[in-house]
């Protein structure tokens, strides 16, 4: 949860006032007492705590455990379960619901007579979920070595082995942290060395003689970057290529900077695999491809036109079968909270469409739609969802924005892009007055299609005849650097126009067609300008699009 912006200013003053009276020193990080903060909870508390914590990160530990009293704990965790819902519009929390399936299940499969009532199989598999594979490795006493029973699992989301090693012969399994020496379980993987951290093949680099090693490319979560600390399923495992033909497979790789790869590999999985990644929803389907943007106008005193607008492609939906026709229906819905997640607004919107037989070329290529809620100004957390009600496929966006007052003085609203601007006298979801304005949120034109946009200016300067003057200049300059020769050179503005213009009241709507026949592919930056000609007050809003040829 993030603190208020009072909070913050506030804060900031005074750590400017303490930084002039006493020169600032910089301390050693100090890690909080997790096990004397999670004695302080009741017995029920502590049982679901040792659970939900392999799903929160260090500061969300310190956040939950220092908080006061039971009623502020659990409001906390209703927040942290929202934020991770995969269908924020709905009731039903998939993610909780699996979460607490696997807590009963690793209490069942992988008893415990100590807290936290599982061994370490259990931690995996509620961490993981059960993995592609699991095999059973048998103990061997010899001569010279013995090794204890255990178990390797397989996942491929993410691709890595974890094993376990049975030392007590009791039934209760741990994780091979160190899997080197006596509790191996097999000689493939202690005769390569896998139980070597990131700080262990650094070392072995200074050593001139251990130059040419196969090393492994393996993370440990103790022990390497501290980006750690911010990963909650950050554990120590062997990440590897393809385990699919052989559950053994030689898992080295020759590289001239083990240690560089060992990090490398540890951003790119923080990177790439999200926690959402971990969990599997057999009946939900998040596949859907959908494009979104918010565009805010004045609402009345106090109050923002807040537009969610959509592009859905239609090969993203399913038809079905009608006499003589083929029909398909889309649901677009919305949720808004506050930064404390306090649901402030929801609302949805039902399109149809429908095609008759052997009229499929017909079909237009995307599906425009547009959800409203009115909001006073601040800054919201957007839940933003695309249901195909036919195969309950569906897209899954969450955004946070500031929506920006629009006061009495001189203002714009923001850019909203467009696919089609005209005069109508039809009544449609997409009027702005006597305008339907169709958005185009995917902001893509082909070249030598017109860039088409609509805004609206608030706040002009009126005569004794309530009439208005003003100007409008806008320009377009490409994002980035265009190559000339060897040399990288910023192109400058290669459109711009200006605009003399009147009319009646102080708000008057503004649309645009823009030849793009000069421009070459890539992103642009659109910036418009407005200038009241009786005050000479100017504002200007920008905004990005791109051609494609």
């Amino acid at each position: 949860m993030r603190p208020k912006a009072g909070i913050v200013l506030i804060s900031l003053l005074v750590l400017l006032w303490i930084s002039r009276a006493v020169p600032v020193r910089t301390s050693p990080y100090q890690v909080f007492d997790e096990e004397k903060l999670y004695q302080r909870l009741a017995h029920r508390e502590k049982i679901y705590y040792l659970s939900l914590r392999y799903l929160l990160n260090e500061y969300q530990k310190k956040q939950y455990l220092t908080l006061p009293d039971r009623k502020s704990r659990n409001e906390w965790i209703d927040r942290f379960w929202l934020v991770l819902d995969p269908t924020p519009t709905t009731k039903k929390n998939e993610r909780k619901i699996e979460h607490e399936e696997r807590v009963k299940q690793a209490k069942v499969l992988f008893p415990s007579a100590q807290p936290p009532g599982w061994d370490d199989r259990g931690e995996i598999f509620i961490r993981f979920g059960p993995p592609f594979s699991r095999e059973r490795t048998w103990a061997h006493i010899g001569r010279f070595e013995q090794r204890m029973p255990g178990e390797v699992w397989h996942y491929r989301n993410p691709e890595m082995l974890v094993s376990f090693t049975d030392r007590q012969l009791c039934g209760q399994y741990t994780h091979n942290y160190v899997p080197g020496g006596e509790e191996s379980w097999t000689e493939f993987y202690n005769d390569c060395n896998f139980g070597k951290t990131a700080r262990m093949i650094l070392e072995e680099m200074q050593n001139p003689y251990s130059v040419g090693k196969l090393l492994p490319q393996h993370i440990d979560s103790q022990l390497t970057d501290s980006r750690n600390m911010l990963n909650p399923d950050a554990i120590d495992y062997i990440q590897c290529g393809d385990l699919r033909k052989d559950l053994y497979p030689v898992l080295t790789k020759h590289v001239g900077d083990e240690y560089r790869l060992a990090d490398r590999a540890l951003a790119n999985f923080h990177k790439h695999n999200q926690r959402s990644d971990f969990f599997h929803f057999p009946e939900l389907d998040l596949s859907m491809t959908a494009y979104f943007d918010i565009t805010c106008f004045r609402g009345g005193p106090g109050k923002i036109r807040t537009e969610i607008n959509f592009e859905v492609p239609v090969s993203e939906l399913s038809f079905r079968a009608a006499p003589g026709c083929r029909q398909a229906e889309l649901e677009l819905r919305v949720a808004v909270w506050t930064l404390e997640l306090e649901k402030v607004a929801s609302a949805e919107e039902t399109l149809g469409l429908t095609v008759r037989d052997g009229k499929e070329y017909l079909l237009p290529h995307y599906i425009p739609g547009q959800v409203v809620v009115t909001l006073p100004p601040g800054y919201y957390r957007f839940g933003i969802e695309t249901v195909d009600m036919n195969s309950q496929k569906r897209g899954v966006f969450r955004v946070s924005t500031c929506i920006s007052p629009l006061d009495d003085k001189l203002a714009l609203s923001n850019i909203q892009f467009a696919r089609l601007i005209g005069e109508t006298e039809k009544l449609c979801r997409f009027m702005k007055g006597n305008l339907i304005v169709i958005p185009h949120p995917l902001h893509l034109y082909r070249k030598k299609t017109n860039l088409k946009f609509y805004f609206e200016i608030y706040g002009l300067k009126l005569d004794r005849e309530d009439f208005a003057l003003y100007r409008v200049e806008y320009s377009i300059a490409p994002r980035g650097k265009i190559r000339q020769g060897p040399l990288l050179k910023d192109s400058g503005t290669v459109v711009s126009s200006k605009i003399g213009a009147s009319g009646f009241g102080p708000r008057q709507p503004v649309y645009l067609e823009i030849a793009t026949e000069d421009l070459r592919g890539g992103p642009f930056q659109l910036k418009v300008r407005v200038t009241d000609r009786r005050t000479l007050e100017t504002v200007e809003e920008t905004a990005n699009f791109a051609i494609y040829e």
